[in-house]
Order: structure tokens, then C-alpha cells, then sequence
């Protein structure tokens, strides 16, 4: 299983030696784990690089909150307009909660140091070569409607967990609530439902979508390890859920992917599963982690003359 390397200069010479072997396209991939990034600033990079890029570049970015210990309320677009339908609002500001809402559509999730966050932004031409898709492509594909977005996003992440399976064999048990036992995780139950990514019937990854003319974003937040008793304590449950949720609560719906992991499986493993996915798609990945490339981003950041739609309530 490809490892992220663990450095910048290093994770720069292996960029280096794919592209210099093959012309497909690339992925530049931007980890911001490292650098203490707190996820109101991991949006508004985002942002910028969704809709000021004057480069137009495919981008892979990841991110997870532990440096940084931050906890926060994050809303849709739509659901900052109502922020009081889905949030205990005086609460969580009561407690120094940050409420945000971002860019996207999508519904509202609590994050912390137990979340895990992968954003893809790419062109909507992206898969036009057939050989980036996979076995089943269709050699015109464009990608600039939810619906192929979600599909494809859902196969890449199906064969990452894949990998992760074979790497490192079967998972923890789950305590199956639905079922009062305990059942054996032992082959990949990973599925994409509804807009929801779950393995077996639970939710482990919210998904929210934004689409230009030539560019989209699907940028998912995964539940590695969560405490419940917050997610009860701040969020209340939504009036519009999707249907395979059948008004479970947040204890029953809900499952830790650190607990679906193989036992062995590191915390890493999905991101490495992923990278190692989209070199076998034929994707050339550039890592962006040097002080020189990341200056260049601030820049673009800093432009006036985009859209900015990420709010701190």
C-alpha cells in the first residue's frame, strides 16, 4: 500500500518520479494535517482553489484537526440560513463552539480532533481519458452533475477500502444495534447511499458538493472517532433525513470508521488506500507541502475578486 511520505521533500521526489514517467493527468495534493489548519481556514483555501486558480488544477486535499484540537459546528449552505432548526445555537456558543457555515450544500456535522476531512477539486473533463476511470469508462465522460461526481468519488473510496482489507485483514466487531449482537466485519460493507457514504447500514462520511460551469468539489468529512454524547448535545436531529436513516438517533446511525478498520489498520490507512487508488487510475499525484508551494496558494487566497462564501456565524 503506497505510504504518505513523511516528509515534504520526500513526498516532492516521488511526485516528481510518476510525472516524469507518464503524461495523465494530475492531482496536486495538498495535506494540511501538518500545518495546524483549523477547518474555517481549510475552507476558504478550498474556495480559492475551487473558484480563483487562475491554473485551473485537479486538487487532492487532506486534512485532520488533532494539532490543532478544534471543535466545530459546521452548516451547509443552505442549513446556515437555519441554523437554530439543527443546532443547540446558545449552547454551543455558550461553550466557545465555533458555528460556520461553508460553501457547499450538504447538511450540518459537528467536527473535532476524531474527524477526518479529503476534498477532491478537479476540472469537469478530469475523466475524459478512460484510462483515469477505470475498466467501465466511457471515453467522453464529463463530470459536472452530482450524480457522476458521486459515483465516481463512491469507486474510488470502494476500492481504497478494498485495498485496506487486503493490506490488513478484518476489522473490529461492531456492536449492530439494529440486530442487539454483535457481528463480524470481516469484508469491505463500504457503500455509497443516498448521498451518504455507510458501511453496512450506518453513516461514517457526509459528502457536500459545489459545481461551476468547468470545476466541482465533492469534499467529504469522515468520522473516525467521534464522542456521541456531543453530537446529542449540540445537534438536534433534522426534520429532513434520508430515507435508510429511519429516524434512527445518532448512536444507532452512526459508526466510527476507526471501529470498521481492519484491526491492524493504521489511522492513516484511507488516505494511503486512496493515493495508492489514484496512481493505478493512471493520475500523476504532485505534493504541494513545501513552503514554496504553499506560498504560492496563500497568494490566491489572499486575491480579491472571487466569491467567498464561508461565514462564521
Amino acid at each position: 500500500m503506497q505510504k504518505l511520505a513523511k516528509s515534504p521533500k520526500d513526498r516532492g521526489h516521488l511526485a516528481g518520479e510518476r510525472v516524469a514517467t507518464t503524461m495523465r493527468p494530475i492531482f496536486h495534493v495538498l495535506d494540511l494535517s501538518k500545518r495546524g489548519t483549523g477547518i474555517f481556514q481549510q475552507l476558504k483555501i478550498e474556495e480559492a482553489l475551487f473558484r480563483a486558480d487562475t491554473l485551473n488544477r485537479n486538487w487532492l486535499i487532506l486534512n485532520c484537526l488533532e494539532s490543532v484540537r478544534e471543535r466545530a459546528v459546521v452548516f451547509g449552505l443552505g442549513d446556515g440560513r437555519k441554523p437554530h432548526k439543527l443546532c443547540n445555537v446558545d449552547l454551543a456558543r455558550a461553550d466557545r463552539i465555533p458555528l460556520i457555515k461553508r460553501y457547499t450544500g450538504g447538511g450540518t456535522v459537528l467536527v473535532d480532533d476524531g474527524t477526518r476531512f479529503i476534498t477532491f477539486i478537479c476540472n469537469d473533463n478530469i475523466l475524459v481519458d478512460s484510462a483515469a476511470y477505470g475498466d467501465s469508462a466511457d471515453t467522453n465522460l464529463m463530470l459536472n452533475s452530482p450524480r457522476p461526481i458521486m459515483s465516481w468519488t463512491g469507486d474510488v473510496y470502494h476500492e481504497a477500502f478494498d485495498s485496506i482489507f487486503k493490506a490488513y485483514g478484518k476489522s473490529q466487531s461492531l456492536e449492530d444495534q439494529d440486530n442487539g449482537g454483535q457481528i463480524r466485519r470481516d469484508r469491505n460493507l463500504f457503500g455509497l447511499r443516498e448521498n451518504d457514504y455507510i458501511f453496512d447500514k450506518r453513516k461514517f462520511g457526509g459528502n457536500a458538493q459545489s459545481i461551476s460551469k468547468n470545476r466541482w468539489v465533492h469534499h467529504t468529512s469522515f468520522l473516525y472517532d467521534f464522542d456521541v454524547s456531543l453530537m446529542s448535545k449540540y445537534l438536534f436531529l433534522p426534520e429532513k433525513q434520508p430515507e435508510y436513516r429511519d429516524h434512527r438517533d445518532h448512536d444507532s446511525f452512526l459508526c466510527k470508521m476507526k471501529d470498521i478498520f481492519p484491526e491492524t489498520a493504521p489511522p492513516l490507512a484511507l488516505e494511503e488506500a486512496l493515493l495508492e487508488v489514484l496512481g493505478r487510475r493512471n493520475f500523476n499525484l504532485k505534493f504541494m507541502n513545501d513552503e514554496h508551494a504553499f506560498d504560492s496558494i496563500q497568494k490566491i487566497i489572499n486575491q480579491d475578486g472571487y466569491r467567498q462564501s464561508n461565514v462564521l456565524l
